[in-house]
């Protein structure tokens, strides 16, 4: 986030063009680990997370526990 408040558009460009780049090469697993800011990547799933075919997500906490992130659609949401 941008100080911890506004949306970050140049995160979320970074994220959409790592993700691309995955989708367009053969290994034969993809994904990406995010840290620090959980919001980031989750805001990136709630807008774009329809758009990505087989990329996953993941975060580490502080501590060293992964979890894996997923695309979450509110009903009555605005996209």
């Amino acid at each position: 986030m941008v100080r911890g408040k506004s949306r970050p558009p140049a995160k979320l460009s970074v994220i959409s063009e790592h993700v691309w780049l995955l989708e367009n090469t053969k290994a034969k697993r993809k994904f990406l680990v995010f840290g620090n800011d959980r919001r980031v990547p989750e805001l990136w799933l709630h807008d774009y997370g329809n758009l990505k075919k087989d990329v996953d997500f993941y975060f580490i906490d502080e501590k060293g526990k992964l979890e894996e992130l997923k695309v979450v659609i509110k009903v009555g949401t605005r996209r």
